[in-house]
């Protein structure tokens, strides 16, 4: 079985996206990792990796009008490398917003039946604060968002719908109050302010989230960037909080779908861009 992750946003643009993606990077040895574009405004991994755009969430929702399986996903989702997949939505919000109408709910079930696999949910903003269906299923909700006055008061009621529809939450804060950073509020007033506790920070690293977009080069120093080594912090602390002690540790062998180098999950987003800073 797997376990499901859903994360969101409230009513800024947090970068739920490029955490997801970062986080995919960062996972911990020995678990396969499925990241599921299921954002309702349209994908962007697809474009950033230079994926093909027949595969994906659409190719899903014609397949599994009928019959919707872990193996029917399976068919449809794309190998970033040898531990880490990808089912790409599409590009545009209206195309994405009519395959998660045709699949959402059952997918949303399904994805807890892929085996031995990790599932990150990439959702996007809540709208209206109403759940998803992958946010119901999911072990838990991450809220993503900066630690700023005005995002802390638009997360807070986001919280409460979740909290209200049973929905497991945790907070993930981008950026971190200090010297540098006096508009930011410490961790422990923001998880006070939302009820909600903060499972980790994430360092607002405009400089390694512009390569991860595609918008600069620099893959070779990314691992040693302050986001993918805050990445992998929060990864483990994830990890940790919804896989049971001990299953954490074990080792995966297999692929969701043939391997390609791990190199491309960040070096296509920059090939695709030409390179430009």
């Amino acid at each position: 079985m797997s376990r499901v992750i859903s994360f969101r946003s409230a009513k800024a643009s947090p970068g739920v996206t490029t955490l997801v993606q970062a986080l995919a990077l960062a996972w911990p040895i020995g678990r396969l990792v499925l990241v599921v574009e299921a954002d309702s405004a349209g994908g962007d991994l697809a474009t950033r990796l230079d994926l093909p755009a027949e595969s994906g969430l659409v190719s899903l929702a014609a397949a599994g009008r009928r019959n919707l399986s872990a193996t029917v996903v399976a068919e449809h989702v794309q190998q970033l490398d040898e531990r880490v997949a990808l089912l790409a939505g599409p590009t545009p919000g209206a195309q994405a917003r009519a395959a998660l109408g045709l699949v959402g709910d059952r997918l949303a079930g399904v994805l807890g039946e892929i085996d031995d696999c990790d599932v990150l949910v990439d959702g996007g903003r809540v709208d209206g604060g109403t759940p998803s269906p992958f946010d119901k299923a999911a072990e838990m909700v991450v809220l993503v968002a900066r630690p700023t006055a005005a995002e802390v008061v638009h997360v807070a009621p986001v919280a409460d719908e979740l909290r209200e529809s049973g929905c497991p939450i945790g907070l993930v804060l981008v950026g971190e109050a200090g010297p540098t950073a006096r508009h930011l509020y410490p961790a422990a007033e923001v998880a006070g302010a939302i009820g909600v506790p903060v499972i980790g920070t994430i360092a607002d690293d405009q400089r390694s989230a512009a390569v991860l977009t595609g918008h600069r080069r620099g893959e070779r120093i990314l691992r040693r960037s302050p986001l993918c080594r805050s990445a992998a912090d929060l990864a483990a602390s994830l990890t940790h909080a919804v896989i049971p002690t001990g299953e954490a540790a074990g080792t995966t062998g297999g692929t969701i779908l043939s391997a390609i180098p791990r190199e491309e999950f960040v070096t296509t987003a920059v090939s695709s861009n030409g390179g430009r800073p």
